[in-house]
């Protein structure tokens, strides 16, 4: 039985509009910088808990703090992952 998260279109919405916020309030605390350094050497664990997906694609790693950005990497988490 495959047991993988399967994602509706507004779960991602929502989780778009979740990392907005986020990255948001840490846009002085150098976000993009800590997910360079991190993400590379371990799984990505989304802040809901709910996603596990190894993630090394260079276009991830530069990610800004901005919610197209967070959007577009969390349809392809979605894509390629589920």
């Amino acid at each position: 039985m495959n047991n993988r998260l399967k994602w509706s279109g507004e779960k991602v919405k929502r989780l778009c509009r979740l990392f907005g916020h986020i990255t948001r309030l840490h846009e002085t605390s150098n976000f993009a910088h800590l997910a360079k350094k991190e993400l590379p050497k371990r799984a990505f664990v989304s802040v809901t808990g709910g996603l596990k997906s190894q993630v090394n694609r260079p276009d991830f790693l530069n990610a800004k703090s901005h919610q197209a950005d967070f959007c577009w990497n969390l349809w392809w988490l979605k894509v390629e992952h589920d």
